[in-house]
């Protein structure tokens, strides 16, 4: 999973860097396309293995990937109006959330494989929210 953090990150990187440059209409389409086809493939990956070692915390993490798809497709439609930076701020808090996601969520259910912790479903609070 780590590797594929390590990709999303950098897409989102270089989507952002190309927002804040003069944009490529083209690249842009292309990266945003990988940035959301990523995390959708990433996520259904992470959520099958969860599902297959029984993960008490699943229900709650489905649902920080639901808001952060929810993220992206507000994207998508910034990058479709033209809203540059706008666009380039909002790949800027994606990437942020992810890296928050990544610590927080994925480091709860890592701890739990490795047996190092019990992870009480509903009584975890909601994860990091991306800003408006």
């Amino acid at each position: 999973m780590n590797s594929e953090h390590e990709v999303q990150i950098r897409l989102l990187e270089e989507l952002e860097a190309a927002l804040r440059s003069r944009p490529d209409r083209p690249r842009v389409s292309a990266l945003l396309h990988q940035v959301v086809e990523y995390a959708n493939v990433h996520f259904l990956s992470e959520e099958l293995l969860m599902r297959l070692q029984s993960y008490p915390g699943y229900d709650a993490h489905v649902g920080e990937h639901a808001r952060l798809m929810e993220e992206i497709r507000g994207l998508e439609r910034e990058v479709e109006q033209g809203h540059r930076e706008a666009s380039a701020d909002l790949a800027a808090a994606v990437r942020d959330w992810i890296v928050t996601h990544i610590q927080t969520e994925d480091g709860l259910f890592e701890s739990w494989l490795e047996g190092t912790s019990a992870v009480p479903d509903a009584a975890r609070p909601a994860g990091p929210r991306v800003p408006a």
